[in-house]
């Protein structure tokens, strides 16, 4: 190049003296044997101190094809020498190529350039690089077989970040078995498809995708859509894992339809419980919130069902002169399991009301669980015995 800097041929020994002395690149000079147009083989001009190390055979002028021997892939090398050598100026890279040297394999990448009549030859061991790639490919391999594995879909998608760290499109990058099964477009789940050719609810998912990106997994139950999935119901969690996009959806259809069937038990459940003439309590031990209270506590008590969620509540609403029969009912319970008594309550408008009680521990695996509290208004029951006992000592008054 005109103006540029040269270097006489004594200088330029000296300096690639002073290369094959440090340079711990593994570099050669070469020049080639051309036959008819074509490189046949080359003949050893220089070489640095690494290549000398790596191939004790190399001597000057000595040919490639004898020093160099099965050793290097002698394909891969010819083919990079022979680009380079038709393209005089521009580097030549080709590899890796696995090379035995001292019992090992290792994996060198050639780089060669021609300037004028000569060739110069760069090879680069990689194997560290070819080994990490190789591991990583494994696990890719054994996480994905994990993820086929799930029930719920997975699909990894790469967003298009702008320069503001929000993004209005994604591609799948990659997508799981139960993912294919939940979706009824296949087509839409191959690798490189965009969220906005194929996602039914793109906008409600860039918004829940761009939080996730943000660092907040989201997670949202997805409209029901039959003309997309044959699910009836599912939900979907966004999280970022570096510059992808978790999506993992999973099928609740089942659950949904468990819970209909529990909600119809307890809505008879409910019904048959106002209908019974007593009030059920369920308590677990050590708590004072209860699972339980019939609907027709609050008819009972004249409380709203808000004040009547505690044991605490109920036990306010005991007559002082009955909290002592409590106090002995309550211990009774703990020894034998279960108990009986009449205690009198109050009502919201201050009147009172006797009531049988009747406590029985429930019982577990674990052991005990908690209690069952039946209550019975017996206010009519007290006033006819009042009225036959009162009869009886009128008729006794009258005999005597």
């Amino acid at each position: 190049m005109e103006g540029s800097p040269s270097l006489n041929p004594a200088d330029a020994l000296v300096v690639l003296g002073a290369l094959a002395r440090h340079d711990d690149r593994s570099l050669m000079v070469i020049r080639p044997i051309v036959h008819e147009g074509s490189i046949v083989d080359g003949t050893l001009v220089w070489f640095s101190r690494a290549a000398l190390a790596a191939n004790p055979e190399f001597a000057h002028g000595r040919r490639m094809s004898e020093a160099m021997g099965a050793r290097t892939p002698q394909h891969g090398t010819m083919q990079a020498v022979v680009a380079a050598f038709r393209t005089p100026g521009v580097s030549v890279r080709r590899g890796p190529f696995p090379v035995v040297h001292g019992g090992d394999t290792r994996h060198l990448v050639l780089s060669v350039i021609a300037e004028g009549e000569l060739l110069i030859l760069e090879y680069e061991d990689v194997t560290e690089t070819v080994a990490t790639q190789a591991a990583a490919a494994n696990s890719e391999i054994h996480f994905r077989t994990l993820l086929d594995g799930l029930d719920a879909g997975v699909v990894l998608l790469r967003p298009t970040v702008e320069e503001d760290d929000t993004f209005a499109d994604a591609e799948i990058v990659w997508t799981n078995v139960a993912s294919r099964r939940m979706w009824l477009n296949q087509e839409g789940l191959k690798p490189g498809t965009r969220v906005s050719d194929v996602y039914y609810d793109r906008v409600d998912w860039l918004a829940a995708a761009n939080e996730a990106w943000r660092g907040s997994p989201v997670t949202r139950v997805l409209a029901v859509n039959p003309d997309v999935a044959p699910w009836t119901s599912a939900t979907e969690t966004l999280r970022r894992i570096g510059d992808v996009i978790v999506e993992q959806t999973i099928d609740r259809t089942h659950d949904q339809q468990l819970l209909e069937r529990l909600t119809d038990l307890d809505e008879r459940f409910a019904t048959l419980i106002e209908d019974l003439p007593l009030t059920v309590l369920v308590a677990r031990v050590g708590t004072d919130e209860l699972t339980f209270v019939s609907p027709n506590a609050e008819r009972l008590t004249g409380h709203p069902l808000n004040r009547l969620r505690l044991v605490s509540q109920w036990e306010t609403l005991v007559h002082p002169d009955d909290r002592h029969i409590r106090d002995h009912l309550v211990d009774e319970l703990v020894r034998n399991g279960q108990c009986d008594g009449i205690l009198r309550y109050r009502r919201a408008d201050g009147s009172t009301f006797p009531a049988a009680l009747r406590m029985v521990r429930r019982q577990n695996s674990r052991g005990a669980d908690g209690f069952i509290t039946l209550l019975t208004d017996v206010s009519e029951q007290q006033r006819m015995r009042e009225r036959i006992e009162s009869g009886d000592r009128l008729e006794t008054l009258g005999r005597t």
